[in-house]
């Protein structure tokens, strides 16, 4: 069993490591693509396994199947956001939180905030401008969806 003395003695910036432990978050709003991404990532490692003379140990694989928005709750968002005037890009958010309402058949749909560092980021942060346009985005969206 490893410990916390093992991994500060073993890290070291000009050290070949005897093992590097990570993880990858794949996500995708089809379920072909989460299949092609999980075969190529594969191949990959079998590729670099044996080329390189390492090896791989997956662990074990975990998330929620690819989930869909609401259609008519994005339109309720992207119409709200081009009342001010705020452009609208349609990113794959694989559903975030609304996976789960999705799995639970409740509508939902996701509204991304610009920020300073990205998402997931302990640094992560926005500007209170960005905090009161997207309220305002928020609001005017749930306006429109109980219309």
């Amino acid at each position: 069993m490893e410990t916390d003395t093992w991994r500060r003695a073993a890290h070291a910036m000009t050290k070949v490591s005897g093992g590097v432990r990570f993880s990858l978050n794949i996500g995708s709003i089809r379920e072909g693509v989460m299949a092609e991404a999980d075969a190529l990532l594969t191949r990959l490692l079998e590729s670099v396994a044996q080329c390189r003379g390492v090896r791989f140990e997956m662990g074990r694989r975990f998330g929620s199947s690819p989930s869909h928005l609401d259609p008519a709750l994005v339109a309720a968002v992207e119409g709200a956001a081009g009342s001010p005037g705020i452009g609208v890009t349609r990113l794959a958010t694989v559903g975030h939180d609304a996976a789960m309402f999705h799995q639970a058949d409740i509508p939902a749909s996701v509204m991304l905030v610009r920020n300073a560092h990205g998402s997931h980021n302990p640094r992560e942060s926005m500007t209170e401008a960005d905090f009161v346009l997207d309220t305002r985005v928020l609001g005017g969206a749930v306006m429109r969806a109980a219309a």
